[in-house]
């Protein structure tokens, strides 16, 4: 009999907690605790969680941001039922258009309040730089650095010419930093960037070629691999005992000899192992082409 809640068992909602109350990526103020239980706080009880779960598995866009902001959205929405006053509104001046606020919104405590959203995966690469930065997307044309800087140089400050009023001005960026498996027990020794939440989600990457050495690591555990599919990089993955996931080792290493022959394309990968009558993600891995970030 699966016995897995029913938080388990829904994608979106799963999702959604994740959106609610996962660690940020990045410093919502620019420094290094503020505002953080603040932003975080809203959370409505298991029951209505589950209760607003109903009809909204329909999500179809495969932009994992998109889906970031649409949850976001349900969350401020629905759960914390906040006056929300901008969403995605347009700024434009002299007829040129300056860029978009992603919400304004009046809080709990009537403070009128303007977040840019984001959700952002990125590769530590220790032996090299892109555009001056080790923290690099996965399709290696962004940077932590050039999102922060763009969120607090450039977005946050939109808000000043429609909402002058706005008491509060933050980034809400969540996501996760993938470390190179060879190297995570040197994760410790790292000066990170300005701005970067210090208990932010970690990952681990490895390239293509590396994928014998894994192999051989992972020799003496259980474990079996799941394709993480757009938009659904969030929250950790689960399958019941009746809906195992179908990657072994093999089936896992034949599909990426097929992808990387023909692409250079990341692919993200859960790696689950037992638990209770179920599996549960244990590791979040990226596996990249031979040449990567050179693409």
């Amino acid at each position: 009999m699966n016995s897995a809640s029913p938080i388990e068992n829904s994608l979106w909602l799963r999702d959604l907690h994740w959106v609610m109350g996962s660690p940020f990526l990045m410093n919502p103020g620019g420094t290094e605790s503020e505002g953080f239980s603040e932003m975080n706080g809203g959370e409505a009880s298991k029951s209505e969680r589950l209760g607003l779960a109903t009809g909204r598995e329909e999500y179809t866009s495969h932009r994992v941001g998109y889906y970031f902001e649409s949850l976001v959205y349900h969350w401020l929405k629905e759960i914390r039922q906040v006056e929300i006053l901008a969403h995605g509104q347009q700024i434009v001046q002299h007829g040129k258009t300056l860029g978009e606020l992603d919400f304004v919104f009046r809080d709990e405590t009537g403070r009128l309040t303007h977040w840019e959203v984001a959700a952002k995966f990125y590769l530590h690469l220790s032996d090299g730089e892109v555009l001056g930065s080790h923290y690099i997307g996965s399709n290696a044309g962004d940077t932590f650095e050039l999102k922060r800087d763009k969120i607090f140089s450039k977005q946050l400050p939109l808000s000043e010419k429609l909402f002058p009023e706005c008491e509060v001005r933050k980034a809400f960026v969540k996501g996760r930093i993938f470390y190179h498996w060879g190297q995570t027990k040197l994760i410790r020794e790292l000066a990170l960037p300005a701005g970067m939440a210090s208990h932010h989600l970690r990952g681990i990457w490895l390239r293509y070629s590396e994928l014998s050495c894994w192999q051989s690591a992972m020799t003496a555990k259980v474990v079996r691999y799941h394709l993480i599919a757009k938009p659904h990089w969030l929250s950790a993955c689960y399958f019941s005992s009746d809906e195992a996931p179908q990657w072994d080792f093999q089936t896992m290493e034949e599909y990426f000899k097929s992808h990387f022959s023909q692409q250079n394309q990341p692919l993200l990968i859960s790696v689950l192992s037992p638990h209770g009558d179920g599996w549960e993600e244990c590791e979040r891995m990226f596996v990249v082409a031979a040449r990567w970030p050179e693409q």
